[in-house]
C-alpha cells in the first residue's frame, strides 16, 4: 500500500551547478509524486505531481546541505538542514513505480551534483520531530575533517618538536 501521509524523505546534497529543474529524490512513476529538485534560479523547491512546484529556498553551490519534505497531518513540510524552512497544507499524490535518484525515473531532469544518504520513511501520525531526521555529516565531509585533523596533529607535533 502506498503512504499518503507521515511519509517523508531526507537526504544530503551538493550541487555542483545550475541543471534547469534537477530532480534530487523523486517516488514517481513518470513524474514527481513528491521530490525535492534544484531550479534553474539556485533554488531548493518541493514538487507535488499536478500541483507544481512550492515551497522554494536558496541554494548554495559546492556546499553540502541536508534537505528533507515531510507530510505530517496533512501539512508539507520542508527542512534545511533540520531547520523548518516552509510549510503549507498539502496532501502527496503517490503513484506506484519507481524510486529515483539524481533524476526523474525516464532521465529527464538530472541534478548536476552529489547525493549521499537518502531515506524514505514513515512514521506513526503526530509522532514526527525534526530530530528523527539523520543530520550526519556526508561521508565525503567526515573523510575531509579526518584528514584536516591529523593535518594539525602532525603540525602540533613538529613545533612540539621544535621547541624541546
Amino acid at each position: 500500500t502506498n503512504a499518503l501521509d507521515n511519509v517523508g524523505l531526507e537526504m544530503w546534497v551538493k550541487p555542483l551547478a545550475i541543471a534547469s529543474g534537477g530532480g534530487v529524490g523523486t517516488p514517481a512513476t513518470d513524474g514527481y509524486a513528491f521530490g525535492i529538485g534544484l531550479d534553474s534560479t539556485t533554488n531548493w523547491f518541493v514538487a507535488r505531481w499536478g500541483m507544481g512546484y512550492n515551497l522554494h529556498q536558496p541554494a548554495t553551490l559546492n556546499q553540502w546541505v541536508h534537505l528533507g519534505v515531510v507530510y505530517n497531518g496533512g501539512v508539507e513540510q520542508f527542512y534545511i538542514n533540520g531547520v523548518l524552512a516552509g510549510s503549507m497544507v498539502a496532501v502527496p499524490v503517490f503513484t506506484p513505480g519507481s524510486f529515483s535518484i539524481g533524476a526523474l525515473p525516464n532521465g529527464a531532469y538530472g541534478f548536476n551534483g552529489l547525493v549521499d544518504q537518502v531515506r524514505l520513511f514513515t512514521f506513526a501520525p503526530g509522532q514526527f520531530s525534526p530530530q528523527d531526521f539523520i543530520i550526519g555529516v556526508p561521508e565525503p565531509s567526515a573523510v575531509m575533517l579526518l584528514g584536516v585533523g591529523a593535518g594539525l596533529l602532525w603540525v602540533r607535533r613538529q613545533r612540539q618538536r621544535q621547541s624541546a
